[in-house]
């Protein structure tokens, strides 16, 4: 939060990730995106989680990951704090470019 504080305070726009993790940080989030917003953040994508992070956290046949109805009653609850990200489809931490135009095997380790 710290960090976020400074940064905005520098003028610098920030967009917040957050991984909803049905029964574990599901209604916490909430709490965050005003958190957030109040440390001027621009934007918050509260995202489906990361694929390996599901499954390490799975248990017997219940997945971590939200459904589509969960992740829009949760969005949907924080909508009046702030700007909500909404068009993510999953969670690419290792993604480069734009929406849409996905060129991260432009930039490999790979040595031609």
């Amino acid at each position: 939060m710290l960090g976020l504080e400074m940064l905005t305070a520098r003028g610098i726009l920030c967009k917040v990730n957050s991984v909803m993790i049905p029964g574990i940080n599901d209604h916490h989030l909430v709490a965050v995106n005003k958190a957030v917003k109040s440390r001027g953040a621009f934007l918050h994508n509260i995202c489906l989680s990361f694929p390996r992070l599901s499954m390490a956290l799975s248990s017997g046949s219940r997945t971590t990951r939200p459904t589509a109805q969960e992740l829009k009653t949760l969005q949907d609850s924080c909508e009046g704090e702030m700007n909500m990200m909404r068009h993510c489809r999953q969670c690419r931490a290792d993604a480069v470019g734009l929406l849409g135009e996905d060129r991260s095997a432009e930039f490999t380790t790979k040595r031609l």
